[in-house]
């Protein structure tokens, strides 16, 4: 009996130090489980810390980025308001020499400096009778007379329309042509 006490006591003394060894080892796997749990954790926050590094600094480039397009768009908004200033200055001068060069001074003074032009004498100008020149017969024609001085008669004849402003236009034509004839006959003279 005593083999079988001492067997017991054997027996007791192992379970114990396989008890204890067990204890030890799932110490150890715990441990090791934590110790990779921490790892996991620190690894998921070193990543979620890359990740904000990197998102971070893509928004810093782009607000970089707007910012200088802003800049540009702000340089191109300055350069139209310049370009706008002095277009309008442009403008405001050719109105001022437009206006200048309306005036009947500054038409007389071109008219006699590059076209040739002179005041016209006194056998220059043509002097027209119109008292019972224009007559008008039955068949809707008018006859015009005028005389020129130095005892030159021209006799014009037009066809009467049934507007009064066309039969004033017709004699107005004719008076004119009169008058270009005269000139080109004072020039060939």
């Amino acid at each position: 009996m005593a083999d079988k006490a001492n067997s017991h006591a054997y027996r007791t003394d192992v379970d114990d130090v396989e008890l204890i060894r067990s204890q030890e080892r799932r110490q150890k796997l715990y441990v090791i489980k934590k110790q990779k749990q921490k790892a996991k954790t620190i690894h998921k926050e070193k990543v979620v810390l890359f990740t904000s590094v990197i998102v971070l600094f893509l928004v810093a480039l782009c607000f970089t980025a707007m910012q200088a397009k802003i800049n540009n768009c702000g340089y191109t908004i300055n350069n139209l308001k310049e370009q706008t200033e002095l277009v309008e200055s442009q403008s405001e001068r050719l109105e001022m020499e437009i206006e200048s060069a309306r005036s009947l001074s500054q038409i007389e003074a071109y008219a006699t400096a590059n076209l040739g032009m002179v005041y016209p004498s006194n056998k220059d100008v043509a002097y027209i009778n119109y008292s019972g020149l224009v007559s008008a017969d039955t068949n809707a024609t008018a006859t015009i007379t005028a005389s020129a001085g130095d005892d030159k008669q021209v006799t014009a004849v037009t066809q009467m329309s049934d507007t009064p402003d066309t039969f004033l236009n017709s004699i107005g034509k004719m008076l004119s042509d009169f008058f270009t004839r005269q000139a080109s006959a004072a020039e060939i003279q």
